[in-house]
C-alpha cells in the first residue's frame, strides 16, 4: 500500500494503517518506565500504577536480587513493590512481577539444618561471614574428600539456586539436580547467584558435592576439595501446575516450605488507557523463564473475564478476547529466559482490526496478524491489571513473571515506529 503524507506532515502505512510518525506528537497517552525505580523497595509506581501482594505470615520481607552480586531480604512486606536488576548492566532493571512459588528449602540460610543432608567428610560453619545482603548469615561448607557433600531429598524437584562465592581465593563449585549433567563453576570472593533448571522431575539435588564415585552426577573437574559459603537457597518444585519451571526471587523461610503470593499490577481507571474504546499497548519486559517454562497462561492484561489478552503455556499462541469475542493467532512466540521481549497488541474500538506483533532482543520483528474483522470497543469504568489476573485480595494468578521494564498505550492511530 505504501506511506500516505497527511496534511500535518503525518505518514500513514497504508489503507487504514497506523500513523507512525509524527513531528510534533509521540502518539503515547499514557506510560510507566520502570527503569528509573529505585532497587529494592520501589516505592510509588508510576503514571498511577498501583500494586498488590499479601505477605506469608510465616514471612518478615520478600527478597530480590539488585545486581550480579547482590540481594536485598528486608523491607519488602506487603504490598511494597520489588525493583530488581539481574546484572551490572542497568539495561536489566525492572519492576519485579512474580507468580506464587514455594521454596522446598525450609531454611535456606542455615546448611546446619536438618533438610541439608551431610555426607562423607564435609564441614559446615554457620554464619561465617556476610552473604550477598550484607548480613552476617552465610554458611562455610567445606568438602574435604571424595564422595562427601550436602544433598537433599525431595519428592520433585524442578530447578534450585543458590548464592555463592569461594570463602577465599578462588576454585570450584560444584552441585546439581540434573542426572549426568552437574552445575560446576569456578568462584571467587564476589557473590554470584547460581541456578540449574531439570528438564525432568528428580528427587535428590546435590547442594554441593565433590567426586562422588559410583553415582550418576558426576562432576568433570579434577577431584579437589570444595571451600565456599552458601546462602539463600531456593528449591522449586517439578510437575505441572501455575509454579513454573525456572529460578524467581529467593523465598525466606523459617523450619517449613514456604510460599509467596502471586502479585498484581494494576491502574485503578482503564479509561486512562484507552483511546475510543481502543487499547494499543506496548509492554517491554525480560521474562524470568523461557516462553516453554511457564505453568499457566501468561495474562499480557486483563479487564474481566471477557475482556483480555494472554499467551498460553501450552502453545505460546497470543489468545486477544474483547467483549468475549477471541481472536488467536496462529504463530507461537518463542524466546529464552532472560530475553527482552517487546510485545505490541492493539485490540477493540468497534472499528479497526486487533493487531499483534514483538521481537525479541531489538532483533526482528514477527507479525501476528491481525484478527480479520473490527472488535467491539473496551468499555471503561473498571481497573486494568498489568502482565497478570486478579482473583481477589490475597492470590493473584497468570503472571507473566517478569522484570518490567516499560508500559506505553498509544493513540488508536498509531503505533512505535518498530511495529509500523
Amino acid at each position: 500500500m505504501g506511506l500516505i503524507v497527511g496534511s500535518a506532515g503525518h505518514l500513514w502505512l497504508g489503507r487504514m494503517g497506523a500513523l507512525i510518525v509524527s513531528p510534533a506528537d509521540s502518539g503515547i497517552i499514557w506510560e510507566a518506565d520502570y527503569s528509573t525505580l529505585p532497587l529494592g523497595a520501589a516505592g510509588t509506581l508510576p503514571s498511577g500504577l498501583l500494586f498488590a501482594r499479601a505477605l506469608n505470615a510465616a514471612s518478615t520481607s520478600e527478597t530480590v536480587q539488585t545486581s550480579d552480586s547482590t540481594v536485598v531480604t528486608t523491607g519488602l512486606t506487603a504490598d511494597v513493590p520489588r525493583c530488581g536488576q539481574r546484572t551490572a548492566d542497568v539495561s536489566t532493571r525492572g519492576l519485579v512481577l512474580e507468580h506464587e512459588a514455594t521454596n522446598l528449602c525450609t531454611s535456606p540460610r542455615n546448611l546446619a539444618a536438618a533438610w541439608a543432608t551431610q555426607f562423607g567428610t564435609t564441614t559446615v560453619t554457620t554464619n561465617h561471614l556476610a552473604g550477598p545482603d550484607g548480613s552476617s548469615v552465610a554458611d562455610r561448607v567445606q568438602v574435604n574428600a571424595s564422595s562427601s557433600g550436602i544433598f537433599y531429598n525431595s519428592v520433585s524437584m524442578g530447578w534450585f539456586a543458590i548464592w555463592v562465592r569461594h570463602t577465599s581465593g578462588s576454585g570450584t563449585y560444584s552441585g546439581g539436580i540434573t542426572t549426568n549433567a552437574n552445575l560446576e563453576q569456578t568462584v571467587d570472593t564476589t557473590w554470584r547467584r547460581l541456578s540449574q533448571i531439570s528438564a525432568a522431575d528428580q528427587t535428590t539435588l546435590y547442594i554441593i558435592e565433590r567426586a562422588y564415585a559410583g553415582a550418576a552426577l558426576t562432576p568433570t573437574s579434577q577431584d579437589t576439595a570444595r571451600d565456599v559459603c552458601i546462602d539463600l537457597v531456593q528449591i522449586g518444585g517439578g510437575g505441572t501446575g501455575n509454579q513454573g519451571r525456572f529460578p524467581t526471587e529467593c523465598v525466606l523461610t523459617n523450619g517449613s516450605a514456604i510460599e509467596r503470593k502471586g502479585e498484581r499490577l494494576y491502574h485503578p481507571t482503564i479509561a486512562t488507557l484507552l483511546d475510543g474504546g481502543r487499547l494499543s499497548l506496548l509492554s517491554d519486559v525480560i521474562p524470568k523463564g523461557a516462553a516453554t517454562g511457564y505453568g499457566e497462561a501468561m495474562r499480557v492484561w486483563h479487564k474481566d473475564a471477557s475482556n483480555y489478552a494472554e499467551i498460553s503455556h501450552t502453545t505460546r499462541r497470543l489468545n486477544v478476547v474483547i467483549g468475549g469475542s477471541s481472536w488467536n493467532p496462529a504463530t507461537a512466540l518463542s524466546w529464552a529466559a532472560n530475553d527482552n521481549v517487546e510485545l505490541w497488541i492493539e485490540a477493540g474500538g468497534g472499528s479497526m482490526n486487533s493487531f499483534a506483533k514483538y521481537r525479541v532482543n531489538g532483533g526482528s520483528v514477527v507479525d501476528l496478524g491481525n484478527s480479520g474483522s473490527p472488535h467491539a470497543a473496551i468499555a471503561t469504568g473498571t481497573a486494568i491489571n498489568l502482565l497478570g489476573d486478579s482473583n481477589g485480595a490475597s492470590t493473584h494468578t497468570k503472571q507473566l513473571t517478569c522484570w518490567a521494564r516499560r508500559h506505553a498505550a498509544y493513540k488508536a492511530d498509531r503505533r512505535p515506529s518498530w511495529a509500523a
